[in-house]
């Protein structure tokens, strides 16, 4: 078995409080607390001065496998955790958030999936439709394409036509996931109690 590649180092104590700090390091040394596609080191910088720092060459291919997966579902399962039990609303965002990683988009911590890029793609077409206008497949696959641009997809969201759409898009799946809500209720057995 390959020796492992576990480097000791004690810099400066972690500055957030807490037994251990997370931080990605880039190849020209930056620091962040979120992964980025620029880091090659992980460290884990604990309360007591003590830093451990690993890389994907620290880990055999089987275990690089089993994190990438581990990550994923992490990853994923985070798009999900605001749900507060809707599995109609978790599906939408990890659609959201599923469609932007597959697309190149990284979504830091915190940050959350927001619109989905194909509900904006859908909402412009309809804006043009609305205004008289023909949107064709080709096209659809270019708006698609121009939404795949974070700041492309803001500033769609401001334009006063195209937003009244996605709030007309939301408005219609609420409306789906309500009456998949009555259909529930109406199969369900028993009486209301207790208050």
């Amino acid at each position: 078995m390959a020796e492992q590649s576990v480097e000791n180092t004690t810099p400066e104590a972690p500055k957030k409080k807490g037994v251990c700090q997370k931080v990605y390091i880039d190849g020209e040394g930056n620091e962040t607390r979120s992964a980025t596609d620029a880091a090659v080191e992980l460290q884990f910088r604990f309360a007591n001065g003590e830093v451990r720092s690993v890389n994907l060459e620290t880990f055999p291919a089987n275990i690089n496998t089993s994190l990438a997966w581990f990550g994923r579902s992490e990853k994923l399962g985070n798009f999900y955790a605001g749900a507060k039990g809707d599995p109609a609303i978790a599906l939408e965002k990890f659609e959201a958030g599923l469609e932007l990683l597959i697309s190149g988009e990284w979504i830091e911590k915190g940050e959350g999936v927001g619109t989905a890029p194909s509900l904006i793609v859908e909402a412009i077409v309809r804006a043009l439709t609305a205004e008289g206008q023909t949107v064709d497949d080709t096209r659809r696959a270019e708006i698609a394409e121009k939404c795949k641009d974070k700041d492309t997809r803001e500033g769609a969201k401001k334009d006063a036509k195209i937003n009244a759409h996605i709030k007309a898009i939301t408005a219609e799946r609420a409306a789906e996931r309500a009456v998949k809500a009555q259909e529930a209720a109406a199969e369900a057995t028993g009486t209301v109690e207790g208050f």
